[in-house]
């Protein structure tokens, strides 16, 4: 996979198919999500089985590719490419992006996140969104995908909205989130993480679960509660195909934007 230069957009999918999953009042924005696990891929033809077939994430998908072709490039960075975003340029191979997805899995998990929180993603077309997505997937997290042109008001309706409990986004862009979240009532926590190395401490988790969570194997179930209405912590579960992977929004040109969630199985046969 190389990285050219596009700084105005992320990697992502735009696929009508993810308008059958929109769930109305979820915002929409033009961030979103890698459109294929390459290692997910690249295991299913080698085993000449259906993509999904022994997986349950796209965590999973990439450690199996991983411990498969260790040494393969999984991704290139242009030397153009690392001068426009200030990171540095060459290949990472696989063995070596998954030893640091385990060691950020660890860090996530150590400040709290687990199944049921979601976490934004500001990160242009940077390598450390696979880092990010890959390290938080493991442990059920989903991602949202924050578009980088967002105007305040569109960044407000999309943290107040999809309730997300971390950004990780570029320095620069801090104080625009901080002010989102106070207009939409929200704690956030932030941290930096443009550069595959050079990401700040994983701060703690603002609160134990969302609220109001829908997962995707049944949607419109507030699953973060328990009897009585009191809060469940977040789950340590391993994520299964039908556990929300990502959540992505429509434009809302018509309307309030809508998000999309999506399953690990949905990745799985992109």
């Amino acid at each position: 996979m190389n990285l050219g230069t596009n700084p105005g957009t992320n990697p992502g999918i735009n696929d009508p198919d993810a308008q059958a999953m929109a769930v109305d009042g979820l915002p929409s924005q033009g961030g979103v999500v890698p459109s294929t696990v390459e290692a997910a891929l690249m295991t299913s033809a080698a085993s000449g089985t259906s993509a999904d077939a022994g997986l349950a994430s796209v965590a999973q998908a990439f450690e199996r590719a991983a411990q498969r072709w260790p040494g393969a490039e999984f991704v290139d960075v242009l030397p153009e490419t690392a001068a426009v975003y200030g990171i540095p340029s060459g290949a990472v191979t696989y063995g070596a992006m998954q030893r640091r997805i385990v060691a950020l899995r660890a860090a996530y998990a150590q400040a709290g996140y687990g199944t049921g929180h979601r976490v934004g993603l500001l990160l242009d077309n940077r390598p450390a969104f696979f880092l990010h997505w890959f390290a938080l997937n493991g442990l059920g997290v989903s991602v949202v995908p924050i578009n980088a042109d967002l105007r305040a008001a569109e960044l407000e309706y999309l943290v107040g909205h999809s309730e997300i409990a971390l950004a990780v986004a570029l320095p620069h862009r801090h104080a625009d989130l901080q002010a989102a979240a106070r207009s939409a009532g929200r704690p956030l926590a932030l941290m930096a993480g443009g550069g595959l190395d050079d990401g700040d401490a994983v701060p703690a988790t603002p609160f134990p679960t969302p609220r109001g969570q829908m997962s995707a194997a049944g949607l419109g179930e507030p699953w973060a509660m328990g009897q009585g209405g009191a809060s469940r912590s977040p789950g340590v579960d391993s994520p299964t195909l039908a556990s929300e992977c990502a959540l992505l929004y429509t434009s809302g040109t018509t309307g309030r934007p809508k998000g999309c969630i999506l399953p690990n199985r949905y990745f799985l046969h992109s």
